[in-house]
């Protein structure tokens, strides 16, 4: 079985707002598309367009989100998944 980031990303897109209307929990997200996307002044996506998505979810102050973007490195990656979330705390 592969994983197929954008199947995961359009199954959360189409089951969170169904989510939402649990209370407080709240949903958002969207697509960026660029031209080219640069890190650090060089191109992650081998100068061809990029699509960018995100999700976030939060409820109470907790919160969790993913960005995605497809990219095209030397190692022969073609996606960047990036995950956001509360920061753990230090005791």
């Amino acid at each position: 079985m592969t994983f197929n980031p954008a199947f995961t990303l359009l199954t959360a897109a189409m089951t969170l707002p169904s989510l939402a209307a649990a209370g407080d929990l709240t949903f958002s997200g969207g697509v960026t598309a660029t031209s080219n996307s640069l890190s650090d002044g060089a191109s992650d996506s081998g100068g061809k367009p990029a699509l960018q998505p995100f999700f976030e979810i939060s409820k109470n102050g907790l919160y969790g989100g993913v960005w995605a973007s497809n990219i095209k490195d030397a190692d022969g990656n073609t996606v960047a998944l990036d995950l956001t979330g509360p920061p753990c705390q230090q005791e």
